[in-house]
């Protein structure tokens, strides 16, 4: 027989608290097909349901009761009876927003429950310790009450926030009252000051107590001000001139501009401070935390955009929005959620009074803050909660005084709350939970918050194959969970005719990214894909870059993460080296530019092992650059041997051999001279030097032992050979 195409689905709209639900209105029908979600259920339920219409879909879920018998269009008569006992037996489950509605085996007559409170069946659903759950029991018993939950692998609504009990609080308690004043504790005294709201550049009218300058920090006796401008300054305050602030003023933000105005700042305002540490949106967080989704666990790498710690601790979190959603958002504050637990229940200076508060700073668009405190009340270790938003408009220049005061209050406070012990003891656990929770990670039952879903069988989907950006293609899905958007297609390698040889591999994975917050488009960037068993790229890069002079001629990498047994890994878009580009002489000093690139790998121990023209590109400024470093190695000297070809065939050494052929051992340092070589023969046809021709003919000597240093030609021996 087969399937229906359409499905009548009976739902009841529910209100109540706790574990006591009652039913308002009658049983309504809504039309579903099999494929649907139960997220498509609950928006038919909101338009058939003149009660449910009002109500954002995020705050209510979908229930029905774990024995189906139980509860059914038989019971109408007496459904508020029904409910209470269901609810008081724990008798209710969730359905995950993504489940399908042909997967939920419902029959005629079975009733579908929406509860507009998901705060009243969260116990309900749950009926025990989360910790002692069996698809736990792989995560170090120390951190299973700290796993998040979502209806969804890979995204986070704020049905999710709900469902892990990340609870927005209007009305906090005294203490977090108190701490809200703590921070504003210079900013009271100003109000009949305040400057207008234009944005024009007439400085504040703020009275002398809140006015930065270079004469005079901020008052209030924990204020640590913006930078250190003034030499006379107290050893713990830090003071900012006006034409500073004039500065960090902003029309519209994204995450540069919001660096530039206040993290960047912050962060050189505290620099010499011991014990602070800042991070910005190219660092991964050290540590995984964990998220269930119904009994899958799934290992995340926590990032935000702006992160600052204290003894290794994050104590505030900054996101700018880069998604029209605020996904980006509910992710900041699921992190913040985690950190808060971790910390009240494992450090000793939270873990009895439950008293530690994470703030986090959400900026739009259009430059308003959206600054929280998350915390715990005390003796409730269930629910985190965090305030409803305090908002700062960045674009009036005081409320951008007031948001960057209260900063340097919160840091502050830091120095004066955490004794040398606190500090000692949060360093340990945070160690701890780097370690503990790298080797949860690694569990053959956790999987990567970003990877492939598994099929129904319980394997996993297909390999990847070239799909467009909406086909849940792995490599698109796991840079949107990064905050970047894909191009669909693949970009090439940037071979030229000229260059082409029969044989070539094939390119590699690479996708041209853009940045969520770079709205319209203007600032691309190249993503590849590696396999860390078989590349150093990440390595050797982060090593050049490390360097006390690093190279401008070797290509920057601005972003990376680890997913699996991959990295992914994010360079500037620049221009591929070609004949136009050398005939027009867009390249500034090809040849010496080149010979100093590769003078400067193996001056600190680097073999690239490919070098030819496709992996030579520049910049708008007209400067080489060398990329691709799939196959490099280190060495110790330029004597140091090593065994197998690397690289692509008509540019590599001959005593490389070729692809396919015997295993033969040689130098790798003094193949890459032959490979430069044939690169410096290829860019004479459009620059000629009579000196280059005699370093070209000696550079791809046969005997390699006969191959000159590039070391020394680059610190000299280039220019007297007549190189453009």
């Amino acid at each position: 027989m087969s399937e229906p195409d359409i499905l009548e689905v009976w739902c009841l709209a529910t209100i109540g608290s706790g574990k006591q639900l009652a039913s308002i209105g009658q049983p309504f029908p809504v039309e579903v097909r099999p494929a649907d979600n139960v997220h498509r259920l609950k928006r038919g339920a909101v338009g058939m349901s003149m009660l449910l219409r009002d109500t954002p879909i995020a705050d209510f879920a979908a229930l029905r009761p774990i024995d189906s018998e139980s509860f059914s269009l038989s019971h109408w008569k007496d459904f508020n009876k029904k409910l209470s006992e269901l609810g008081g037996a724990h008798k209710l489950e969730v359905l995950p927003s993504d489940q399908r509605i042909a997967h939920l085996g419902l029959e005629k007559g079975d009733i579908v429950i929406f509860s507009t409170l998901v705060q009243a069946f969260s116990s309900v659903s749950q009926g025990k310790d989360v910790s002692e759950s069996p698809h736990l029991k792989t995560l170090h018993k120390d951190h299973r009450h700290l796993v998040m939950s979502a209806h969804q692998q890979g995204v986070v609504r704020d049905e999710d926030l709900k469902l892990s009990k990340v609870i927005e609080e209007e009305n906090p308690e005294d203490p977090i009252r108190n701490f809200e004043k703590e921070l504003e504790s210079a900013t009271s005294d100003s109000n009949n000051n305040a400057p207008s709201d234009s944005n024009d550049n007439t400085p504040p009218s703020l009275n002398d107590s809140a006015l930065p300058s270079s004469d005079n920090a901020f008052s209030g006796s924990h204020d640590i001000t913006m930078s250190d401008t003034n030499p006379e300054a107290d050893n713990y305050k830090y003071t900012c001139s006006l034409a500073e602030l004039h500065h960090l003023q902003m029309d519209c933000y994204d995450e540069n501009l919001a660096n530039a105005a206040i993290f960047f700042p912050f962060a050189f305002g505290l620099r010499r401070r011991p014990n602070f540490s800042f991070e910005f949106a190219t660092f991964n967080w050290p540590f995984k935390m964990f998220i269930q989704v119904d009994e899958a666990v799934f290992s995340y790498n926590p990032r935000s955009d702006f992160l600052f710690t204290y003894g290794r601790l994050p104590q505030f979190i900054g996101e700018v929005q880069s998604q029209k959603n605020k996904a980006d958002r509910n992710r900041m504050l699921l992190q913040a959620a985690y950190v808060v637990k971790f910390s009240n229940t494992l450090l000793k200076k939270h873990k009895v009074a439950n008293d530690f508060r994470l703030l986090t700073a959400y900026i739009n668009n259009n430059g308003e803050v959206e600054r929280s405190i998350v915390y715990q009340d005390k003796g409730n270790d269930d629910e985190v909660k965090y305030t409803t938003p305090l908002i700062f408009d960045l674009n009036k220049r005081y409320e951008l005084l007031a948001f960057l005061r209260e900063l340097y209050n919160f840091a502050s406070r830091m120095e004066r709350e955490y004794s040398d012990e606190d500090l000692e003891d949060a360093q340990a656990e945070m160690e701890k939970l780097e370690s503990e929770s790298s080797t949860s990670a690694r569990h053959p039952d956790v999987r990567a918050w970003t990877a492939r879903p598994k099929t129904e069988d319980g394997s996993d989907s297909e390999p990847e194959q070239q799909k467009p950006a909406d086909g849940g293609d792995e490599f698109i899905m796991q840079f949107k969970a990064e905050g970047y958007e894909v191009e669909p297609q693949v970009i090439g390698d940037g071979s030229v005719d000229s260059w082409e040889l029969e044989g070539s591999p094939p390119p590699s994975r690479i996708w041209t990214v853009y940045k969520q917050s770079d709205v319209q488009r203007t600032n691309p960037q190249i993503a590849k894909r590696v396999h860390r068993s078989s590349s150093q790229e990440l390595e050797i890069l982060r090593y050049l870059h490390s360097r006390p002079s690093p190279s401008p001629y070797i290509i920057t990498l601005e972003y990376h993460f680890t997913v699996g047994a991959a990295t992914y890994l994010v360079f500037p878009k620049l221009n591929h080296v070609n004949d136009d580009s050398l005939r027009r002489r867009k390249i500034k000093q090809p040849c010496q530019s080149l010979v100093l690139g590769v003078a400067y790998l193996h001056m600190n121990g680097v073999a690239h092992l490919d070098l030819k023209p496709d992996n030579l590109l520049y910049d708008a400024a007209g400067q080489l650059k060398i990329i691709d470093f799939d196959v490099a190695v280190r060495v110790k000297d330029e004597e140091q041997e090593i065994e197998g070809y690397r690289g692509t065939p008509g540019w590599t050494a001959p005593e490389m051999g070729h692809e396919g052929g015997p295993k033969r051992r040689y130098s790798a340092i003094k193949a890459d001279r032959w490979a430069c070589g044939r690169i410096l023969q290829a860019f004479l046809k459009y620059e000629p030097a009579g000196g280059l021709t005699t370093l070209v003919q000696c550079l791809m000597a046969r005997d390699p032992s006969e191959r000159p240093s590039l070391v020394r030609c680059g610190m000299g021996g280039l220019h007297r050979a007549g190189s453009v």
